[in-house]
């Protein structure tokens, strides 16, 4: 007789839990609260409004990144398209000298983010340079942190264990870093209430 896991939600943690369950053989059962399953991944039309409950990025959707063969065996990006936008994040910093709003754009491109940050406070390019080094270095690293469902065994702890060591050194570097620690090394005047906004 088979035996039965009972889980809790149903959101992308809970139907992978269930797929890989019911692939080695066991009955499941999902108790989730809401009227569909999905999590943050949901979202509803009210009153002609498109609702989004959370999710605005998923990572692994190249191919050789982490998780890319998961999502690709759950049947998650089978068939989607993705848009990757240019900017990925912005912001309107009150400039209290002048009585007027700046509005401050985050390329997705490290390379031309580093071009604007300088363009905009040459005063700070040396800390714009260590952090545009270290994220590029971190970006092009395929970091295994967690296991996946399939390999959950020796192999893959030792595999994460190497895919760590090219950017250990950054990792210490940095493990203890606060955004706020960050954010006193600039001398610009919108960088460092653009950075608190992010705490």
């Amino acid at each position: 007789m088979k035996k039965t896991i009972l889980i809790i939600g149903g959101g992308i943690a809970g139907l992978t839990a269930a797929f890989y369950a019911l692939k080695n053989n066991f009955n499941v059962k999902i108790y989730e609260k809401n009227k569909y399953p999905g999590g943050y991944c949901v979202s509803w039309i009210r009153k002609g409004f498109t609702i989004f409950t959370g999710i605005h990025a998923v990572v692994g959707i190249k191919e050789k990144k982490q998780y890319y063969d998961l999502w690709k065996e759950l049947g998650v990006i089978n068939n989607m398209n993705f848009k990757v936008h240019d900017i990925f994040e912005h912001f309107e910093i009150y400039n209290k000298d002048n009585g007027t709003y700046e509005k401050i754009e985050f390329d997705s491109d490290l390379n031309k983010l580093k071009e604007y940050l300088i363009k905009h406070s040459p005063e700070d390019k040396k800390i714009i340079n260590r952090i545009i080094k270290a994220s590029l270095k971190l970006s092009l690293a395929n970091i295994i942190l967690e296991n996946e469902p399939r390999i959950n065994n020796l192999s893959a702890k030792i595999k994460s264990i190497i895919s760590i060591l090219p950017v250990l050194p950054i990792l210490i570097k940095w493990k203890n870093t606060t955004v706020r620690q960050i954010s006193v090394f600039f001398l610009c005047y919108f960088y460092f209430p653009m950075l608190i906004a992010e705490i």
